[in-house]
Order: C-alpha cells, then sequence, then structure tokens
C-alpha cells in the first residue's frame, strides 16, 4: 500500500514537473532550442562513445578519452595553453576500458597530440 502512494506521489510531481516545464518553453523558445541542441550533442557523444567502446583498438579508445578530457577542461587562468582537468589516470583508464599502462603509454608517446 505504501509503494502505491509513493508511485502515485511520483506520478503527480512529474506531471507538475512537465507542466512548468512545457510553461517555461513556450515563454522562452530560444532556451528550449539551447537546451535541444544541447540534448543532441549529448545524444552524438554518447553514440560515438558507444561506436569506439565496441569496436575501435585500446590506443584509439584511450586518444577519445583523452579528446573528451581535453574539450571539457577548463582553460588555465595564467596560460591559454593549458586546460585543467581534475581526473586520474585510473579512471580515464577505467573509462576507456583499457589497463591503466595504456593510458601511461599513449601519454608518455604523446600519441594524443594533446601534450
Amino acid at each position: 500500500m505504501v509503494q502505491h502512494k509513493l508511485t502515485i506521489l511520483n506520478e503527480n510531481y512529474c506531471q507538475r514537473a512537465k507542466l512548468s516545464f512545457v510553461q517555461k518553453i513556450k515563454e522562452n523558445p530560444d532556451q528550449a532550442n539551447e537546451l535541444l541542441g544541447y540534448f543532441v550533442q549529448r545524444l552524438r557523444n554518447m553514440d560515438e562513445q558507444a561506436m569506439m567502446q565496441a569496436f575501435a583498438p585500446q590506443t584509439v579508445r584511450v586518444q577519445f578519452e583523452l579528446k573528451g578530457l581535453w574539450d571539457s577542461a577548463l582553460p588555465d587562468r595564467r596560460s591559454s595553453d593549458i586546460q585543467i582537468a581534475k581526473v586520474g589516470l585510473k579512471q580515464t583508464a577505467r573509462s576507456a576500458h583499457v589497463h591503466l599502462e595504456e593510458v601511461m603509454s599513449s601519454l608518455e608517446s604523446d600519441s594524443t597530440g594533446l601534450i
């Protein structure tokens, strides 16, 4: 019985959130277009990443992950040539589905073109 009430409450909340969202879209269609553009870009990136994970060799997967880090990194305040991303090598290796040594090797050989 508790689960049933919780489901009804969640459904009511979702309906109110949807109405609020639709109202905001109608009030400012430019923001809606910007938001949709963001979602489209994210879907394309996810599709590209899925293809990369499924078919690309390890070195290409590492390069793809490092490029994604570079693109999402924040520029350094002191030098425009430096980008800052607070992500470790282990996390990068995990995202690329490779061993840590592969990421280190790629960075040491500068095969990424990012260093």
